[in-house]
């Protein structure tokens, strides 16, 4: 179809997934901005809930820009970066916004520059939809009641499956965290007290400002998912989608999770305690650690690997999403 494809670059694993998507399968080309001319003229409003903070936008809109301690820029490889002036000098077939604040800004953005592009507004946490207007929309949430005349699939964001597979497990005593921010969330300390308690584990937390650092590239990521014994997953209110969830489950690694953080989400169904994850809602630190160690015996643990794995392949099939995803297209207002 050879789509000229402009998007926001929230984050990098939905900006990957749109590669794959609209480059990989649809030989058409993904940019994303670059320049502090989308941020001074109201174009790009990711930093908003950081109060437009400087650092932040350069992060994202600066070449070269470090955004974690020890990561590569975000910007490392530019060849698909476009400033707006060079947007406007473009065809662009469609423009995505993945934030709600785009939405708008990204509508009038249209209507100044592109009038004949098509604006898709992207749901990747759990927004509710009714609270916006829009005509076309891709949702890889829950599914939820929308208008009939809001053209709408949805669906799982993709990611490589030839790196994010199952692969047999090794000997390891290893349970790796990889949430941003980890201390933010409210079961850190829960974390540490089970840490404690199994001396024989080691214990890895990465993401931005984890005590070991950011991971970067797919990857590195599924090999440390691929060398970790365990997955601790603990985020609440945390993913709408959620990569890392699902790059567990495609792997083939258990997941340590609370059931209740993921009622009404997509992982939710992967979820089955004992069978291909872990759940320790309501578990004091001690069964936490009494749990862990009994799936820990060979016997149990390879089961639960080769369940997560068997679980993702029934609930996730990006072919058969992708026919969907391609009548959606065609169907763009």
């Amino acid at each position: 179809m050879n789509y000229n494809i402009f998007c926001d670059f929230h984050h990098e694993s939905l900006y990957l997934s749109f590669k794959l998507l609209f480059e990989k399968r649809l030989n058409g080309k993904v940019y994303r901005p670059i320049g502090l001319e989308w941020f001074t003229e109201g174009y790009w409003k990711i930093a908003e809930p950081y109060d437009n903070n400087v650092n932040t936008v350069s992060q994202f809109l600066v070449s070269n820009s470090q955004p974690f301690p020890d990561s590569k820029p975000l910007n490392d490889n530019i060849s698909d970066c476009i400033t707006l002036e060079q947007f406007k000098a473009m065809d662009i077939d469609i423009v995505i916004a993945t934030i709600p604040a785009h939405f708008i800004a990204y509508a009038e953005l249209i209507k100044k520059y592109k009038p004949t592009a098509k604006l898709i507004c992207h749901y990747g946490n759990n927004w509710i939809m009714g609270n916006y207007q829009q005509d076309n929309v891709m949702a890889s949430i829950m599914p939820q009641p929308i208008p009939n005349n809001v053209n709408t699939v949805f669906y799982h964001q993709e990611f490589d499956t030839n790196i994010f597979c199952y692969k047999e497990p090794t000997i390891s005593n290893c349970i790796s965290s990889f949430i941003n921010v980890f201390d933010g969330f409210p079961d850190a300390q829960l974390f540490y007290e089970v840490e404690k308690l199994m001396p024989d584990y080691k214990f890895r937390i990465y993401g931005a400002v984890g005590r070991d650092g950011v991971i970067n590239g797919e990857q590195n990521i599924a090999n440390s998912i691929h060398n970790s014994k365990f997955v601790w997953h603990l985020k609440k209110d945390g993913d709408g989608f959620g990569h890392i969830i699902h790059n567990i489950f495609a792997c083939g690694r258990p997941a340590i999770v609370k059931r209740e953080y993921y009622k009404g989400q997509l992982a939710e169904y992967l979820m089955e305690d004992g069978v291909t994850c872990i759940e320790v809602d309501g578990l004091t630190t001690q069964q936490i650690v009494d749990k862990l160690l009994r799936y820990s015996e060979p016997s149990e643990y390879i089961k639960l690997c080769q369940n997560a794995s068997e679980r993702f392949k029934q609930i996730v099939n990006f072919d058969e999403e992708f026919e969907e995803i391609k009548i959606f297209l065609d169907k763009l207002l």
